[in-house]
C-alpha cells in the first residue's frame, strides 16, 4: 500500500490537485475503485465535480462522503440518536437534550453543522463526551460527570438499539476491513479537521488499497471543539518521502500572505513548510494590500458603504467575515436595508446568510415563488415565450391574501395542480380570480423592467401579512438588480469557519471574539491556537486586499493582530 500526505496551505490547489491525480487513477483503475472522503460531503462533491467537469469522470455517488456517511452505509443504515434526544430528555430529565435542529441526512452531510441545540441540561455533558470519544481519549481521564453521563446514555442506547456516530466509527473499526465497494485508491480530503477516530478508520480502510492520500493542511484546523487537533496530521506515521507540500498559492497575495503567516507563526504547535504568495503570468509577486479600518461591524452602514465605495464598483468580490453568527446580525439587517444581494455559497443551508437562494423541489424557499412569479420575463426565465405552469401559480399564488385575489376554493383548485408543469389555461385560471382583481392582473406585464417593477409593486401589495417582510427584501432586490447579478453575489457573509474553501477579492476581517472565544485566547497553549488558527484561515481568504476593522467590544484581538502584523 502506498500511503502519501499531501499538505494545501491556503490558495495552493489542493482540491484541484486532488481531482487532477484522481482522475489519473481513474484511467488505470476505474472511477468505481476510486473512494473520495472528506470531513464534509460538500468537501467530497466539490472534488467529485472537478473530476466529472475536467475529466469527464463521473465518479459513483456512492463512493462520495463523510467518512460517517459512509460507515452508515456500510453498516446497514443501523438506526441512529439523531432526532430522538426527546424520547432521552423525557427518561433522564437530569441530562435532557435540547433536540436536533436538523434532520439526518444533514448531520451525516456535515458533521460540523449545528444540528444540536445547545440549552438543555445535557448538551454540555453530550457535547464533552463526544469531544472525548472522538479523540479517542481514555475512559479513565474523563470528568466525573462526563462519565455519569456516558453510563446514562449508552446504556439508553443499548436499551433501544440505536447508535450515535461514534459508534458509527469505532463499529466500522472495529468490523470493516475494507471500505464500502473495496476501492483500489482512496482520499481522504480536509484531513485536518478530521478527529482521530475519523482519521483511524480511514487509515485502517487504506491498508487494503493500492494508494491513498491523506490531504489538508494542519494551520488551518477548525473543529478543535469536535476532536479535531492539527498533531493527527503532523504526527502521521509516513514512509520516508511520504510528505508533500503544495508551496505555491494562487491566491494569497504578498501583502496578505506576509499578514497571515506571521500571525499563525506564533501558534505554539504547527508543521513549518515552504509557502509563496501568488505571482501574475510573467512571475511577479502580486503585491495585494492590508488597510486598518477604523469602522467596526457595530457600524455596518460605515462598512458597507467603505465597500460599496472603494471595491464593488471596480467589480470587486467583498466577504465579510466574524468569528460567530451573531455579529453578522447588524450587517445583514443593513444588506437587506439597501437591498444589497449578498449570500454564502459555501453554507447553502444557512437560509439566513442566502436569502436570494432558489432552493429546489423540496423547498420551496420566498426567492424561489418569486422567480416563478417572474416566469414570463424573458430576462429571469432566459425563453421570451415563457408562460407560468400550474405549479407557477401555485408557488406564488399560495403566498397571496386569498380575502384580497381568490374566489373561495381556489387555493384547493391550486394545491391539486402544484405538481403539473403543464402551461396554465387563463379560460380555467379566471374563474377562480375575484372579478374586481381581473382587470388589473390581465393587464400585469413583464416585458421591460418598468414592467416587472409594477407587476412586483401589485405581488406586493397582495402578498399575505405573515410573508411580506421576508418578500418585501426580494423585492426590492429584483427591482434594484438583473438577473445575472442573483446569480453571483458581489457581497458574502460568514463565519470563518463557514468558508473554509472559499475566496473573495476583499476580505473584511472582525477582530472580535465571543466572550467564550476570548476565554479560549487567554487560556494559551492549543485553545489560543484555535483562535488563531480560525482567524488565518478568515485572513487567507482575501485574494487581493484585507481589511481589519475595528473593535467593537472588550472581547477582542485587534491589538494582537496589530502588533502581530508590525
Amino acid at each position: 500500500m502506498d500511503l502519501r500526505q499531501v499538505i494545501g496551505p491556503p490558495g495552493t490547489g489542493k482540491t484541484e490537485s486532488m481531482a487532477n491525480w484522481l482522475a489519473e487513477q481513474a484511467r488505470s483503475y476505474g472511477p468505481n475503485n476510486l473512494l473520495v472522503c472528506s470531513y464534509t460531503r460538500t468537501a467530497a462533491k466539490e472534488i467529485r465535480d472537478r473530476i466529472l467537469a475536467r475529466h469527464g469522470i463521473d465518479v459513483p455517488r456512492p463512493q462520495i462522503g463523510t467518512i460517517h456517511s459512509l460507515c452508515y452505509r456500510a453498516l446497514g443504515a443501523p438506526a441512529l440518536t439523531v432526532g430522538l434526544e426527546a424520547e432521552f430528555s423525557r427518561a433522564f430529565p437530569q441530562f435532557a437534550l435540547s433536540g436536533p435542529k436538523d434532520k439526518i441526512e444533514t448531520a451525516l452531510g456535515d458533521p460540523m453543522a449545528d444540528y444540536l441545540n445547545d440549552n438543555g441540561p445535557g448538551d454540555l455533558y453530550r457535547a464533552g463526551y463526544d469531544l472525548r470519544r472522538a479523540a479517542l481519549k481514555p475512559r479513565e481521564t474523563w470528568p466525573r460527570d462526563i462519565a455519569s453521563f456516558a453510563e446514562v446514555w449508552e446504556d439508553w442506547k443499548k436499551q433501544n438499539d440505536l447508535m450515535d456516530f461514534s459508534d458509527l466509527l469505532d463499529a466500522a473499526y472495529e468490523n470493516l476491513s475494507t471500505a464500502p465497494g473495496d476501492p483500489a485508491v482512496g482520499v481522504l480530503d480536509e484531513a485536518q479537521d478530521s478527529p482521530a477516530n475519523q482519521l483511524r478508520v480511514f487509515l485502517k480502510w487504506s491498508r487494503s488499497m493500492k494508494k491513498a492520500i491523506v490531504a489538508g493542511d494542519p494551520d488551518q484546523t477548525l473543529y478543535g471543539w469536535c476532536g479535531s487537533s492539527p498533531q493527527t496530521m503532523i504526527e502521521m506515521d509516513l514512509p520516508e518521502g511520504g510528505r508533500y507540500v503544495l508551496s505555491q498559492s494562487y491566491r494569497i497575495p504578498v501583502a496578505v500572505h506576509a499578514i497571515a503567516e506571521r500571525w499563525i507563526a506564533g501558534a505554539n504547535y504547527r508543521l513549518k513548510r515552504e509557502y509563496l504568495p501568488r505571482v501574475d503570468e510573467s512571475g511577479v509577486p502580486v503585491p495585494g494590500s492590508y488597510d486598518d479600518l477604523n469602522v467596526g461591524f457595530a457600524d455596518p452602514e460605515s462598512m458597507v458603504r467603505d465597500a460599496m465605495t472603494r471595491f464593488v464598483p471596480k467589480g470587486k468580490s467583498v466577504m465579510f467575515l466574524a468569528s460567530c453568527s451573531y455579529m453578522l446580525e447588524p450587517l445583514k439587517k443593513h444588506l437587506k436595508k439597501e437591498a444589497i444581494v449578498f449570500g454564502n455559497p459555501w453554507r447553502e443551508q444557512r437560509a439566513d446568510w442566502n436569502p436570494m437562494r432558489p432552493g429546489d423541489e423540496k423547498t420551496n424557499t420566498a426567492f424561489r415563488r418569486l422567480l416563478a412569479f417572474l416566469r414570463p420575463a424573458a430576462a429571469f426565465s432566459g425563453n421570451s415565450k415563457n408562460t407560468w405552469t400550474w405549479k407557477d401559480l401555485y408557488l406564488w399564488g399560495d403566498w397571496i391574501k386569498a380575502e384580497m385575489f381568490w374566489v373561495r376554493g381556489a387555493k384547493k383548485w391550486l394545491e391539486e395542480r402544484k405538481e403539473s408543469n403543464h402551461p396554465f389555461d387563463p379560460g380555467e385560471f379566471i374563474y377562480f380570480i375575484r372579478p374586481e382583481e381581473l382587470e388589473e392582473f390581465e393587464s400585469l406585464s413583464f416585458n421591460t423592467p418598468g414592467d416587472r417593477a409594477r407587476a412586483l409593486d401589485w405581488w406586493q401589495l397582495r402578498v399575505a401579512q405573515s410573508h411580506a417582510a421576508t418578500s418585501e427584501y426580494m423585492v426590492r432586490v429584483l427591482k434594484r438588480y438583473d438577473a445575472a447579478a442573483l446569480q453571483k453575489p458581489s457581497v458574502y457573509i460568514g463565519t470563518a469557519h463557514s468558508v473554509k474553501g472559499g475566496e473573495a477579492d476583499v476580505v473584511y476581517l472582525c477582530p472580535d471574539l465571543s466572550k467564550a472565544g476570548f476565554g479560549n485566547w487567554l487560556a494559551r497553549g492549543e485553545t489560543q491556537d484555535g483562535v488563531r488558527r480560525m482567524l488565518y484561515v478568515a485572513m487567507t481568504r482575501a485574494k487581493e486586499s484585507l481589511v481589519l476593522c475595528r473593535q467593537d467590544s472588550n472581547f477582542s484581538v485587534h491589538d494582537t493582530i496589530a502588533r502581530a502584523i508590525g
